[in-house]
C-alpha cells in the first residue's frame, strides 16, 4: 500500500517498485490468509478493528483479520513477508501469558486452560505454513519416493505445478529440467550454487501500481 509522504524517500520509492515488480503481494495474501485462519482456530481471538478516518492502512480482501501496512518489517526483505501481531502487550492475558514463560500441556492462566503462548504462537504459524518440505520430519521413505517421482514426472513431461519454483538437488534432476522446460517460457538460472527452474517466469505478466 502507500501512504501520504512514503513516495517523498528515494529508498520507499525503491522498495515499492521492487515490491510492485516482484508481484509478491498475491502470495502474501493467500500465505497471511491461511496464518490468520489458523491462529483464530488455535485461539479464537476477534480482529484488530483499525481507525477507518486513518490512512496508513488497507484491508486485504475483505478479510477481517489481514491488512496491509506500510511498515519498515515488510520492506526489509525482497520475498514474500508476513508480519504476525496475534498480541498486544497492552492486554491483560496477553501480559500474563508472556510473563508465565513456556510449559509443556495446559495450565490455567488468566481464569483459561491455556497452552503456552509460545507453543501456541508457533503452532499456528506452523500449521498456516504447511507444506511439503520435510527437513524436520520422520520420514516415510515410501512416501518420500512417491513425492520424487511426480516431481520427475512433471520436470520430464514440463507439465509444472502451477507458481512454483524447483530447487534442483543433483544432475538427474537438472537434467530432466532442461528436456522438459520450454526456453521461451520457463528460466533455469543458478542461485547460490543452486540451480532453480521457475517455470513460466519469461511470460509473467508486468506488475503496475492500482489506479488512486
Amino acid at each position: 500500500m502507500r501512504t501520504t509522504g512514503v513516495t517523498l524517500f528515494s529508498d520507499q520509492r525503491h522498495d515499492l517498485l521492487l515490491k510492485l515488480l516482484q508481484g509478491v503481494h498475491r502470495e502474501e495474501a493467500k500465505l497471511s490468509a491461511s496464518v490468520a485462519a489458523a491462529f483464530v482456530e488455535r485461539n479464537p481471538m476477534p480482529p484488530f478493528l483499525y481507525d477507518p478516518l486513518q490512512k496508513n492502512h488497507r484491508n486485504v480482501d475483505a478479510n477481517p483479520y489481514l491488512w496491509a501496512r506500510n511498515l519498515l518489517a515488510n520492506r526489509l526483505y525482497q520475498c514474500p513477508v508476513i508480519y504476525f501481531e496475534p498480541y498486544v502487550m497492552n492486554s491483560v492475558e496477553d501480559h500474563t501469558r508472556i510473563q508465565t514463560g513456556d510449559y509443556e500441556g495446559l495450565r490455567e492462566v488468566a481464569g483459561k486452560a491455556r497452552p503456552s503462548i509460545f507453543r501456541e504462537y508457533a503452532d499456528a504459524a506452523t500449521l498456516g505454513l504447511q507444506t511439503d518440505a520435510v527437513y524436520l520430519a520422520r520420514l516415510d521413505p515410501r512416501a518420500v519416493e512417491a513425492v520424487n517421482a511426480r516431481v520427475s514426472a512433471r520436470l520430464d513431461s514440463g507439465t509444472h505445478e502451477p507458481r512454483t519454483f524447483y530447487v534442483l538437488g543433483d544432475d538427474a534432476a537438472l537434467a530432466r529440467a532442461r528436456a522438459g522446460m520450454d526456453p521461451a517460457r520457463d528460466l533455469l538460472e543458478r542461485f547460490n550454487d543452486r540451480w532453480v527452474l521457475a517455470p513460466g517466469w519469461r511470460v509473467q505478466p508486468s506488475t503496475t501500481s492500482p489506479a488512486r
